[in-house]
């Protein structure tokens, strides 16, 4: 089953669904890097999981509306195992 990922302002409200999404900021080296991944409810078991887009991490097309990274994602926390992609805003599972 395919996913649209959805974009909310606070993906840490227990009422947000699998797809649900931010983008997330980080500090490198004293810096504020923005957009430095995303943070997204698992289109699987709806527990939290991510990706970073800092070196060694996944590579970002940059768009901010219908994002598609690669390589695949792996969600391993939680019980489900989901393990698909995140291609022009769609979670499509393997």
């Amino acid at each position: 089953m395919n996913i649209p990922i959805r974009f909310v302002t606070d993906v840490w409200r227990e009422e947000c669904q699998p797809g649900d999404a931010e983008f997330h900021d980080a500090k490198v080296e004293g810096a504020l890097v923005k957009d430095a991944g995303i943070t997204f409810r698992c289109p699987g078991c709806n527990h939290l999981g991510g990706v970073s887009f800092l070196p060694g991490g996944w590579k970002w097309d940059g768009n901010r509306e219908a994002p598609t990274v690669t390589p695949s994602i792996l969600h391993n926390k939680g019980v489900c195992g989901w393990h698909g992609y995140l291609t022009a805003g769609m979670f499509i599972a393997c």
